[in-house]
């Protein structure tokens, strides 16, 4: 096996067949090619790409979609798109050897690795640790996790075991929203030429709610809206991509951006019109799109983000997740580990006297 770096951007392009046939088995669209392409155009400037590929007789057989990224002073090696994206991430490998290839030429490389939200059942994780026990430092620690829901059992099922109080309030909202005019829930699969329209409507949508009170909407952050276009275009043309959309009068007060793939439906991008809040717009498109899985017969919806109250409204079951850092002994290794032990101790005084 041999082990390889790609660090251009049109070099991880013409990977995007080999790639997909490794990450298909792990049924996540945040571990498929398009997902890091355009992490990769958005996010990463020139020379930053670090992404550690094994090949067996010239095929691929894993990768690890790193990026090298720098701060207060570290240079660090992380998992691309997740300083931004903040979801879920891994490697893909087609099976454990090519697994321990790539966790061997990773550690081999001597530079501190930082992986944000990992399943903390991955193999990278077990194997990271034990590769690097005598040649590195390395923690693990839980991070937020995930919720998601079963759509076993059926629609009428799963709606019926919520509970009473939680039903009535949905049919309330409905009627608010009816006594304010025409409502319609509408689930677009756009393809890529009329894409960017509704994309347009969703970024509309999302400015209107408290994330454009408070500067975080997509359509005031260019590198975050460059993904979204370059990653819905892409899933697109591939036909997984599932827009929502809770329409007043024919406008759009709330949005859901979403993929369909490997039987689930995962949620990349929610927002409503602070001006309907009284009509929960929000949760109310998510109702409904949990009721579009079901009646497509999927096995299983995805929130996506991290675990908040207003979700669990739907389900407590949740993904864990673990952050691992690894700081080589070496030079630049433990200058690393002496800069994040110095911040973690100086956020932990600042706490104590605020």
């Amino acid at each position: 096996m041999v082990v390889e770096i790609v660090d251009r951007l049109e070099d991880l392009r013409i990977l995007s067949t080999p790639w997909n046939e490794i990450a298909e088995p792990f049924g996540n669209p945040l571990l498929r090619h398009e997902w890091f392409v355009a992490c990769a155009e958005a996010f990463c400037p020139p020379q930053q790409l670090s992404i550690v590929i094994v090949r067996s007789k010239g095929k691929i057989t894993a990768a690890a979609p790193l990026v090298s990224v720098r701060q207060k002073g570290i240079e660090r090696l992380e998992l691309l798109g997740c300083s931004f994206l903040f979801e879920p991430g891994g490697f893909i490998y087609e099976d454990l050897a090519a697994l321990e290839e790539l966790v061997e030429g990773i550690v081999a490389l001597k530079r501190p690795l930082l992986l944000r939200r990992v399943p903390s059942s991955a193999e990278e994780i077990r194997l990271l640790r034990g590769r690097s026990e005598r040649h590195a430092y390395t923690t693990v620690k839980e991070t937020e996790g995930s919720l998601w829901l079963s759509c076993k059992g059926g629609w009428a099922e799963f709606e019926s075991a919520l509970s009473s109080s939680r039903r009535a309030c949905f049919r309330r909202a409905k009627r608010r929203a009816e006594a304010e005019g025409k409502v319609q829930f509408e689930m677009v699969s756009p393809d890529a030429e009329n894409v960017d329209r509704y994309l347009e409507e969703l970024l509309v949508v999302e400015t209107a709610g408290w994330k454009g009170q408070h500067g975080t909407a997509l359509q005031l952050n260019e590198p975050l809206k460059r993904f979204f276009y370059l990653y819905a275009q892409a899933a697109a043309r591939l036909g997984l991509l599932r827009l929502g959309f809770f329409r007043m009068d024919k406008k759009a007060i709330a949005s859901i951006l979403a993929v369909q793939c490997a039987g689930r439906l995962w949620v990349l991008k929610t927002g409503y019109d602070e001006k309907w809040a009284r009509c929960s717009p929000g949760a109310l498109l998510m109702h409904e799109m949990i009721r579009y899985a079901f009646k497509q017969g999927l096995e299983g919806y995805e929130f996506l983000g991290i675990d908040e109250p207003w979700l669990r409204v739907w389900t407590d079951q949740a993904h864990a997740y673990v952050s691992t850092r690894t700081y080589p002994y070496s030079p630049k290794g433990l200058f690393g580990l002496g800069v994040d032990l110095s911040c973690q101790a100086g956020g932990k005084v600042m706490r104590r006297f605020k």
